[in-house]
């Protein structure tokens, strides 16, 4: 059931103002002294350039200099762009003008990338020092630890991008493709150059999904494995610096692969695997692509999901777009789109698992198969392919003349060919009715769109021929099902027991272990006296005193029975449950101790304890203590009353008053 969330009222623009604060340990290229500015560029635009100042290694330069763009749903910046796109700082210096020269040269010394993430956390204004990465070829190059280029940055809005009811109920959902191994061995790395593309649709807020796309794949050679711990990169291209286009604190972490939630992770595909991922080709890209989903986006995820599990995410080579339009004008022809477009291959990434509660990341290996349209429908109810779009969107902004982005979200899906095909054949048929032209029985049938047949992929099959895979890193700032606590669950599962009376509890554990042990005692102490009786029963019926020696004798006798025959051993065992029982119950021992004096010291104590409790045992079962017992007692009448007549004759008188007393008595 859905949740009925309010229509988000329109809230007017929200400028983000950038501000370079200052730089430290600039250098230029004829020397330190050096003049130099701050251009200052968001998502492919340029926002401004500082005033241009001059600068020195040994003093920090104060540039103070400003620039902002607003978000806003309906113009060119959005909540996503805030989320996935940093504002870039590059640092160009100012050649000396030579003799003749009109025009004056610059130089890029360096570049930084701003993470503006912590607007959409809540995040009025922060704060940061970021290093100055350097350009191929500046002067920053080798710069010393201590002495590393850098520029303060502060960020701020006048009022919170999001309030606290959209940061509780939004969430931030992180792409990374990592790399795609065992590519097809018609891929050589020191051929011509092509653009790797590979294209993903998430759910959206609207009925037209998001397209996130990572372009700039980069094809090498196998050889060895990649690095687990690599950092992860911005999805933005043409960075002057290298080094500046790495996420910070964000990195590729890899994990067992058991632990995996792909296809290719079982015990008789690890060999493939690690055969793949060192000796094979790979394209990498290492890009993060983050999305900002409001509560409305997080239901539509959520129910794509709980429709179908599978999200397509496609992989293609396409020539560069100067190569691909160089000597081509006009209006675009398909068949040129269709060409561009080469090796178009699918994979199937299960999400089922982001159901999960408590689950925030989703990584695996999984497998590229051949794009056919009528497949990916089947599985994924998706109509049209992302990357064909974007190359036909791509194409035709680079005839116009404007700027070319193919990451750049598109705000509408295109029909598939399957629905183009079938509205011009419903088309066709709709013309030759009105013509007046005759119709046989069969004209509804007519009406049907005739079944197309997909030309095979013969490009995409390589993928399959080659064991192609991919890596892929789904994670959610916060999970769409959260995880019970174990408090709520306790209680839950309390209510459906129902309560019941307390178990009695255990008196005199302590003496009924002794008592368990006195009885063992005396079975064992039986049990020898009988088998001494037995051995030496002629002795004994003989009669006569034995002296010390022949004690001695048959005391060795003894032993030497109870050991051959396993008796003792059988004693032991029947008398070490009591033993145990005592250790628990009377000394509440129920761990292994650490220490080996305080074990020594106990066993010290416990075997006193035992020894005395043996011989209270012992004196029980074979010495009698009760005593001689009481004679009957005398109730006949004659005897009493001759006994008063003997105590009346001798003169005691209270002893005849008494057997008197008994006699009336009786």
């Amino acid at each position: 059931m859905e949740t009925a969330l309010p229509e988000p009222k329109a809230r007017p623009p929200v400028p983000v103002q950038i501000t370079v604060l200052r730089a430290h340990h600039l250098k230029g290229v004829k020397g330190d002294q050096l003049t130099a500015y701050v251009r200052s560029e968001f998502n492919n635009s340029l926002l401004g350039d500082s005033a241009k100042l001059e600068s020195s290694p040994d003093r920090p330069t104060e540039y103070n200099f400003t620039t902002s763009f607003d978000v806003s749903p309906d113009g060119p910046y959005s909540l996503d762009d805030v989320a996935h796109t940093p504002a870039i700082l590059t640092l160009i210096e100012i050649l000396p003008k030579e003799k003749k020269q009109k025009e004056e040269k610059t130089s890029v010394l360096g570049q930084t990338a701003v993470d503006l993430l912590p607007l959409l956390k809540g995040e009025c204004n922060f704060k940061i020092t970021l290093p100055l990465y350097p350009a191929t070829g500046s002067p920053l190059e080798g710069a010393q630890l201590e002495t590393k280029p850098s520029l303060e940055v502060a960020v701020s809005v006048p009022e919170p991008l999001l309030s606290e009811a959209q940061i509780n109920n939004g969430n931030i959902l992180k792409v990374t493709v990592e790399a795609v191994y065992s590519v097809p061995e018609s891929w050589n790395p020191a051929g011509p150059a092509y653009n790797y593309l590979m294209g993903l649709q998430i759910p959206g807020a609207g009925e037209s999904p998001q397209s996130l796309i990572f372009s700039n794949g980069t094809l090498k050679a196998g050889g060895e494995m990649e690095p687990v711990s690599r950092p992860k990169k911005w999805p933005v291209s043409s960075m002057a610096a290298a080094e500046a286009q790495n996420i910070p604190e964000s990195f590729i972490l890899g994990c067992p692969y058991e632990e995996e939630n792909g296809e290719i992770n079982q015990k008789e595909d690890y060999e493939f695997r690690i055969n793949s991922e060192t000796t094979k080709k790979r394209v990498l890209w290492d890009t993060e692509r983050r999305c900002y989903l409001d509560p409305a986006a997080l239901i539509s995820l959520q129910k794509r999901i709980a429709e179908s599990r599978y999200w397509p995410l496609e992989i293609m080579r396409a020539p560069t777009i100067t190569a691909s339009l160089k000597g081509k004008a006009g209006k675009p022809d398909r068949g040129d789109e269709d060409a561009q477009i080469s090796f178009h291959g699918v994979a199937y990434v299960n999400t089922v698992p982001l159901l999960y509660p408590g689950v925030k990341r989703l990584r695996g290996a999984y497998r590229i198969l051949a794009y056919q349209e009528a497949e990916v429908f089947e599985k994924t109810k998706c109509q049209s392919s992302v990357l064909r779009e974007t190359i036909k969107q791509t194409n035709l902004l680079s005839r116009l003349g404007l700027t070319v982005g193919v990451n750049t979200p598109q705000s509408k899906q295109a029909p598939s060919r399957i629905q183009r095909e079938d509205k011009a054949s419903k088309e066709n048929t709709r013309r030759m009715s009105v013509a007046g032209k005759p119709l046989d029985t069969a004209s509804e049938a007519e009406t049907i769109p005739p079944v197309i047949t997909a030309p095979p992929n013969v490009e995409g099959q390589q993928y399959t021929d080659s064991g192609t895979y991919v890596i892929l890193e789904i994670t959610l700032e916060k999970p769409l099902v959260p995880k019970r606590l174990a408090e709520e669950i306790d209680l839950r599962v309390q209510e459906l027991i129902p309560p019941r009376p307390q178990l009695p509890r255990r008196n005199a554990g302590a003496a009924k272990a002794v008592a368990d042990y006195h009885s063992q005692i005396a079975s064992i102490t039986n049990s020898v006296l009988e088998e001494y009786c037995e051995l030496f029963q002629r002795k004994l019926s003989e009669g006569g005193e034995l002296d010390y020696q022949a004690l001695e004798e048959q005391k060795c006798q003894l032993d030497y029975v109870l050991n051959s025959s396993g008796k003792y051993f059988a004693f032991k065992e029947q008398l070490k449950h009591a033993v145990v029982k005592i250790v628990r119950e009377k000394y509440l021992k129920t761990t292994a101790f650490g220490d080996t004096q305080q074990l020594q010291a106990f066993l010290s104590e416990l075997y006193i304890y035992l020894v005395d409790q043996m011989h209270v045992s012992l004196n029980k079962t074979l010495f009698d203590d009760r005593g001689e017992p009481a004679p009957p007692p005398m109730t006949d009448p004659e005897q009493i009353l001759r006994f008063a007549k003997e105590a009346e004759i001798t003169g005691d008188f209270d002893l005849a008053n008494t057997f008197y007393q008994e006699v009336r008595t009786v």
